[in-house]
Formats: C-alpha cells, sequence, structure tokens
C-alpha cells in the first residue's frame, strides 16, 4: 500500500515538473527592445490634428508587436511597428502641457488582443495650444 501511495507521489510531482517545463517552453522569449517618441518634438506647441512617431530598436526575432501612445495616461491608440504612427486631434483638448509617451507591447496573436509592456520611451513634454488655431 505504501509503494502504490510512493508511485502516485512520483507520479505527481513528474506531472508538476513537466508542466513547468512546458510552460517554460511556451511562454514567448523576452525580447530586448526600447521605444522613443521622435515627433512631436520636446518643448512643442501643438494644435488641431498632429502625427505621433516613434522609433524602435527591436531585434529581428521581436516577434508580433503593437506600439501605443499616450498623453500622460490617455491612451491615444495603436500603431503596428512596421510605420510606428499616429494622428493625434488635440481639438477639444485642455491647453495644458501633457508627457506623450510610447510603449511598445507584445500582439497575442491567438487573443488577439495586446501582451505584456515590452518597452516605454521617456516622456517628451508637449503643450497644447489651440486658442490660435
Amino acid at each position: 500500500m505504501i509503494a502504490a501511495y510512493q508511485r502516485i507521489a512520483t507520479l505527481a510531482a513528474v506531472t508538476l515538473l513537466l508542466s513547468a517545463l512546458w510552460a517554460a517552453l511556451a511562454a514567448p522569449a523576452p525580447v530586448a527592445a526600447s521605444v522613443r517618441v521622435v515627433s512631436p518634438a520636446k518643448g512643442a506647441v501643438v494644435s488641431g490634428k498632429v502625427t505621433l512617431r516613434a522609433e524602435l530598436d527591436l531585434p529581428k526575432s521581436a516577434g508580433p508587436l503593437v506600439v501605443h501612445f499616450f498623453a500622460g495616461e490617455t491612451d491615444l491608440g495603436a500603431a503596428c511597428p512596421g510605420k510606428p504612427e499616429k494622428e493625434w486631434n488635440t481639438t477639444g483638448w485642455t491647453e495644458k502641457t501633457y508627457q506623450v509617451t510610447a510603449r511598445l507591447y507584445r500582439w497575442d496573436r491567438q487573443k488577439k488582443a495586446q501582451g505584456p509592456q515590452l518597452a516605454a520611451s521617456q516622456p517628451v513634454q508637449v503643450t497644447v495650444g489651440n486658442a490660435g488655431g
């Protein structure tokens, strides 16, 4: 009877080990990547429609990714890494200074949703000034 319990315990330990190994193999490899906002320039005063641009430094094996632009914590939308640009319509935004950032995320093809964040740019101060426009 004790031998049967020992076999069950051994089988459970092997199953747990195999599950952990499978999870490690199935997880995407870490990506050393960076992103930075290149437009608008730091200190720019913007109004109306503005094109936000980012530059990415990615390894060739990066896999599917998506870039999101933010003004503060407000998500301005997504762009593909091949052309990391997004139009920001500042009309209706409060005239003040915002911290604009770009964040790079892994894209989960199966879930058709963004996965974990891989990199974030340094903030770029941009002032919305729509009074004259």
